[in-house]
């Protein structure tokens, strides 16, 4: 009886080994890139680059997996990338995935993205960006802000591209930032061009 329950214990020990083993030997590298492999697909966990220059197009497959998803850090702080294009392979922006780049001066967010995570591309330095229609949720502070941690401060003159009734607009409304419909009429971009003038001069007088 007692070896019968030492063997049962063994099997469920090692049943319950199985999905650390699966997720350990999923992890792989390629070139600058670490990235895991979770149902098909390739989750970049990291980039390594320490060459200078600062233009990167981030592959839209490694190890013959596509690439979907921008893991929480993985470019964090990575202050001498400038400009960075994201294939259309990618669904997700993880949690402060870009923050600290602080030499970012032009992102690429190509219209397969769904969500982008809380302070995605805090503390970049590019001065617009558009935001596709595919992009359903945006965490906080995740675009247009700087500062050290928890100081959250608004860009000067940021300005986004969006559409109508999207995660875009409601995110530019919410934090009063300047935005352009792209698929506004003239009429309505001529006075949203009015409002982001006074927005402008309020932000000058009265920054926040």
């Amino acid at each position: 009886m007692k070896k019968s329950i030492s063997m049962a214990l063994a099997i469920i020990l090692a049943l319950g080994m199985i999905p650390f083993m699966v997720l350990s030997a999923s992890a792989a590298q390629e070139g600058d890139y670490t990235y895991e492999v979770v149902g098909g697909e390739a989750i970049i966990t990291n980039y390594s680059s320490t060459a200078p220059g600062g233009n990167i197009t981030i592959p839209s497959q490694l190890g013959d997996y596509p690439v979907t998803k921008i893991d929480d850090d993985a470019f964090g702080s990575r202050d001498k990338l400038e400009r960075i294009t994201i294939p259309d392979t990618v669904i997700s922006i993880g949690a402060r995935a870009f923050r600290g780049c602080t030499r970012l001066a032009s992102i690429s967010i190509p219209d397969s993205v769904v969500s982008i995570g809380e302070e995605a591309f805090y503390d970049c330095s590019f001065k617009s960006v558009t935001i596709p229609k595919s992009v359903e949720t945006i965490g906080a502070h995740a675009i247009g802000f700087k500062g050290g941690y928890s100081v959250y401060t608004k860009i000067s003159n940021f300005k986004l591209y969006c559409y109508k009734n999207t995660a875009g607009q409601t995110y530019a409304s919410n934090n009063g930032f300047a935005f352009e419909l792209i698929d506004g009429t003239p009429f309505e971009n001529f006075f949203r061009a009015i409002a982001n003038f006074f927005r402008s001069i309020i932000n000058a007088l009265w920054p926040f």
